[in-house]
């Protein structure tokens, strides 16, 4: 173990990676502990190895919870870090705009080192540690999204359940399901829990929409913490969803999933749920597109009727105007008049000639 003494003797409260994260996320303002010297705790991870000026960019992860942010190291001090190592120091903290994007970054700048001791977790814990940091970094698909677009569409999803080789949980998760595992194409298939090669071959799994790992509750749970199963879980690409039997802890398995649940009847009940809320949310989408509809239909309808009537009004009108005019004469009489006329006036003529 390697130590220094502090130069101040004031006893600093003692933060750790997690506690400096939530207390300037919840802060509006700038926290009084940004540039003021704090005690912290918490694992080394050294980072690319680039000096910059003087300084490196590390990593300081939490013991328990393995959140970390950037440590700000300097080059002097560095040599005496050891990766993964628990180092307890003063430093301060600074947050810093970054141009692209605006987003603003909280670093720790280590200021003087007190101790650097073995980390609280063994090697195996660290590992798992760093896939639960992997899975957060690659993301969790949204299963529930492609399900509700899969029964809008009226696609039914392959869903490939892995259960024990005597298991009767299948019955269970069929219960659950309701009249709703008539949509689901849902295939069950058994293989040995407590191998880890046979479950390794449910990571092989690259046809099915969805891969599905479930077993009731007892004893044998361990298993699922295993790391090369869950290395493996974090590269499939389909979907994938866990339903193992346990109340009281959660798998490093379970942390790979895309979504989990504590047994396998919680994982009909979702699925059955799901589908009902989206078929009534369909069915209530058609009823109102269909009173939208009628309600365009009447609109129109009454619109091409008062047309028509302003039409009518506009004929009476018309016609009350010719009937309060006098009688007139038509063309014909007209015609017989004028004609009169010129033979009147021609034997009027004729007769003052002579």
């Amino acid at each position: 173990m390697t130590s220094s003494k502090p130069h101040n003797t004031q006893v600093l409260q003692t933060y750790s990676p997690q506690a400096i994260l939530n207390i300037f996320n919840n802060a509006i303002k700038a926290p009084a502990a940004e540039h003021t010297l704090i005690r912290v705790k918490g694992i080394y991870e050294p980072g690319k190895g680039v000096d910059y000026y003087g300084y490196y960019y590390d990593t300081l992860s939490d013991e328990a919870t393995g959140s970390s942010m950037t440590l700000k190291v300097p080059a002097i001090m560095r040599e005496r870090l050891v990766p993964y190592k628990v180092i307890d120091f003063t430093g301060f903290v600074t947050r810093k705009l970054e141009e692209k994007g605006g987003a603003i970054r909280i670093h720790l700048n280590l200021s003087e080192l007190h101790e650097i001791k073995q980390a609280a977790f063994s090697d195996t814990e660290h590992k798992a540690l760093e896939l639960i940091r992997r899975k957060a970094n690659k993301g969790y698909k949204e299963v529930d999204g492609f399900l509700t677009r899969r029964i809008l569409s009226n696609e039914p999803p392959l869903i490939s359940v892995y259960i024990g080789t005597t298991s009767i949980i299948d019955q269970d998760i069929e219960h659950a399901l309701g009249e709703a595992a008539a949509f689901f194409n849902l295939r069950f298939i058994r293989i040995s829990l407590t191998s880890v090669q046979e479950i390794s071959t449910v990571f092989d799994d690259d046809e099915s929409d969805i891969v599905i790992l479930a077993r009731g509750g007892g004893s044998g749970l361990e298993i699922f913490n295993t790391l090369e199963l869950s290395e493996s879980a974090l590269l499939l690409e389909p979907y994938f969803m866990t339903a193992i039997g346990h109340r009281e802890d959660v798998s490093l398995l379970d942390r790979m999933a895309d979504k989990s649940f504590i047994t396998p009847t919680a994982l009909g009940n979702h699925l059955r749920q799901l589908y009902n809320k989206t078929i009534e949310d369909i069915q209530g989408s058609k009823a109102r597109l269909a009173e939208e509809i009628k309600s365009q239909v009447k609109l129109g309808y009454e619109n091409e009727l008062q047309v028509y009537k302003n039409l009518l009004t506009g004929k009476e009108k018309e016609l009350d105007l010719l009937r309060s005019k006098p009688p007139g004469l038509n063309l014909k009489q007209v015609l017989v008049y004028m004609l009169l006329a010129l033979l009147t006036g021609f034997v009027l003529a004729m007769l003052l000639l002579r």
